[in-house]
This record gives structure tokens, C-alpha cells and sequence, in this order.
């Protein structure tokens, strides 16, 4: 008798399952899929890149995790005190800035480096990978259950070129 082989298809648990297939080795899965919204800043001079991940921003996904976190320490109003960054810093890229962690979002009062908040980015020859994320001012926060996100490259380039940016592969 012999055993039919399918392709191993992984689906993120709700919300993050989304209907984009994506092939790795001899692994199928489904990615995730990243928007990329310009909007008004902290400060009126200042257009800032919303994050989207599969339907939902990217700070309100933060909060969740953040709020207990934040509750503990009594400072509630830190949970997802975050901001888009600067769109000319998404147009220099995210590159790393923190010993191999790059920003992906600024503090909410505009102050770059303030409230950043950091991941590691990887780009493979299909996928861009968002993993390891963390709050440089407070190390000890978890953010277990955050991702990883694996981004198809070409759908990920797309909404980078929306915003006038480049994905350079040195500075991913």
C-alpha cells in the first residue's frame, strides 16, 4: 500500500489566516499580506506608513499584547503607544538600527527613537519575514503570539513602490 502524499498547508490561526498561497521547499502555506497606508502624522508637516497585516493594523494587533503588559507596570496608556514612521524613513528602508533590530513603528508623539517598535527582517529569495519583534525599553515585555509574518516579496515590493520606495535587498 502505498501512502499518498500532500502538501503540508499551514494556516495561521485567526485573524492572520488570509488566502494567498505560498510555496516553500516542498511546503505549502499561506502568507501574509501586508498594506502599506500613508497617513497624517503626529505632527501636521509629517506623513507617517501604516501598517496592515491581513485586515488589521499593525499597532491595534500591539495593544492587545501591550495592555497587560502596561497594566502590570501601571502605565496603561503605554499598550500601542505607537505611530507609523516617517515615510522618508520607509523610503531609506527599515534597515537595522538597534544591533540588527529595525524600527517598523515610532512613538505617537513623533519623536523618532522615542517609543520604537523593532523586529528582525529576512529577506529570502520569495519572502520577506518579520519576526522577533520587540519594545527596546522594556525587555522583558513578550510578544509571544505576534507573528512571524511571512510576506510574499513580490506583494510586499508592490506596496513598498506605492509609497515611492525600493526594496533594496542590503537593507531589508
Amino acid at each position: 500500500m502505498t501512502a499518498i502524499m500532500r502538501p503540508l498547508i499551514w494556516t495561521a490561526p485567526e485573524p492572520f489566516s488570509v488566502d494567498v498561497p505560498l510555496i516553500v521547499g516542498a511546503l505549502t502555506m499561506r502568507s501574509n499580506v501586508i498594506q502599506l497606508h500613508l497617513t497624517p502624522g503626529p505632527e501636521d508637516h509629517c506623513q507617517v506608513v501604516q501598517v496592515v497585516i491581513d485586515g488589521r493594523d499593525l499597532i491595534d494587533l500591539i495593544r492587545v499584547l501591550e495592555t497587560p503588559l502596561a497594566l502590570a507596570e501601571d502605565n496603561p496608556h503605554l499598550a500601542g503607544a505607537y505611530s507609523g514612521m516617517a515615510l522618508e524613513k520607509w523610503r531609506k528602508g527599515p534597515a537595522p538600527a538597534f544591533d540588527g533590530w529595525s524600527p517598523i513603528l515610532d512613538c505617537e508623539c513623533g519623536t523618532p527613537d522615542c517609543w520604537p517598535f523593532l523586529t528582525r527582517i529576512n529577506a529570502g529569495k520569495n519572502t520577506i519575514t518579520w519576526s522577533d519583534f520587540k519594545q527596546p525599553f522594556r525587555p522583558r515585555w513578550s510578544y509571544t503570539g505576534l507573528g512571524p509574518f511571512v510576506f510574499d516579496r513580490a506583494q510586499y515590493q508592490v506596496e513598498l513602490q506605492k509609497l515611492g520606495c525600493v526594496l533594496d535587498p542590503d537593507r531589508v
